[in-house]
């Protein structure tokens, strides 16, 4: 009789326990709330996106790779030395610009040029003349613009020199400058070397 006593009475006991456990989660059951939030108003919905702004970005980025190509561009300008507009030129070098043949395509226009300049700038030109060339010119050309010069002043004595030396002492100077060939490094150091010279500088012939 004790034995099934203490057995009733641990069934007992595990029945309440189990109907506490159950109570329990009825009573959160109860307290729980179905909507966790609750929607004030209404959303809408903008006619534009707020973001990404596609168009916007296309624009940075076209921005940006422009910028970076023309800053690329110029440092390799800058690197090639080269001298690209008559600016440039007049930056470097003190005398004036007496002509310009970069239009002149063919012999008929550089002579017309040619003419145009013996009729003012080399005008009763008394000196000898020498043609100091600023790097690779083509030599056909300065050949041709020699002996036009010599043809239409009757002077025997046109030279063509790369440098600034002894034999062009006596000489009248006209510089010749190729836009796209000739170096800006050269350019400063003739103009350096015509400062401290007696010659009389005529002027820059662009090619």
């Amino acid at each position: 009789n004790y034995q099934k006593l203490l057995i009733d009475a641990q069934r007992d006991h595990n029945t309440l326990s189990n109907l506490e456990n159950e109570y329990r989660y009825i009573t959160l059951e109860q307290f729980r709330i179905k909507d966790p939030w609750e929607l004030i108003t209404n959303p809408t919905l903008g006619d534009f996106p707020v973001a990404p702004r596609k168009r916007n970005i296309l624009s940075f980025s076209l921005i940006l790779g422009f910028l970076t190509g023309s800053i690329v561009a110029l440092a390799y300008e800058k690197y090639k030395n080269l001298i690209y507009s008559i600016e440039e030129i007049n930056k470097h070098i003190k005398f004036p610009i007496v002509g310009d043949l970069r239009n002149n395509t063919n012999n008929k226009s550089i002579n017309n040029s040619i003419e145009l300049l013996m009729k003012g700038p080399l005008y009763n030109l008394n000196e000898s003349l020498a043609l100091i060339t600023i790097d690779d010119i083509p030599s056909e050309r300065i050949k041709f613009i020699k002996n036009k010069i010599q043809l239409l002043s009757n002077k025997k004595n046109v030279m063509v020199a790369s440098d600034i030396n002894a034999n062009i002492q006596d000489h009248a100077l006209v510089i010749l400058v190729s836009i796209g060939l000739s170096k800006r490094s050269n350019l400063i150091e003739i103009n350096k070397k015509l400062t401290i010279q007696k010659n009389k500088v005529i002027g820059i012939l662009i090619m």
